[in-house]
């Protein structure tokens, strides 16, 4: 990171771009709006917007264990690829706009939002809401290691110590406040 080009004008690529994932194959995978979903297999020089891309933006891309790619975003989608992202079947809630999400297994898998806070155990053929509603949305989901995880809200935070199964509300109302990122230490 000590020297930096420029490709392409802001832009040029995309309206806008929110999130990018590189693959095990060396893939680029941008997330954004107009268009959706976009792939460089050259580092970046060029890029292209996979076959049957979603209309709704992307916020959010991830890796899932086993190989593929995820990415979420408005309308609760989620999109998984188990082709280094030129196809993507949908597999989301349908709830929501996503701002964040991971998968801890290829079947275990969190999505947090606005509007959205939920949990597949198979694969995203079902959700359902694993934490408490908050007027904000929520931020960003994590996990820390087998059993311990968090998600972050605006001024709290929600944390399990069993890998999920339940979850408990922390309130953090000493300043300095701020929106959107916490870190959380345990």
């Amino acid at each position: 990171g000590e020297h930096w080009t420029l490709l392409h004008q802001p832009g040029t690529v995309a309206a806008a771009l929110y999130d990018v994932v590189v693959t095990p194959a060396g893939t680029l995978v941008a997330g954004g709006a107009g268009p959706a979903l976009l792939r460089s297999t050259d580092g970046g020089a060029t890029w292209q917007a996979p076959a049957h891309a979603p209309v709704a933006a992307v916020r959010d891309l991830c890796l899932v264990p086993g190989g593929a790619i995820s990415a979420a975003g408005e309308g609760g989608v989620v999109l998984v690829s188990d082709d280094d992202g030129l196809t993507w079947d949908e597999v989301g809630p349908g709830a929501g706009t996503i701002r964040h999400h991971v998968w801890r297994t290829a079947s275990e898998g969190y999505v947090v939002g606005q509007g959205v806070v939920h949990r597949t155990t198979d694969g995203g053929a079902h959700w359902t809401p694993f934490a408490g509603d908050s007027p904000f949305g929520h931020n960003e989901v994590f996990f820390v290691d087998d059993l311990h995880g968090f998600v972050v809200e605006d001024f709290g935070y929600w944390e399990t110590v069993d890998g999920g199964a339940n979850w408990q509300q922390h309130d953090v109302f000493t300043p300095p406040l701020y929106r959107y990122r916490t870190l959380v230490l345990s």
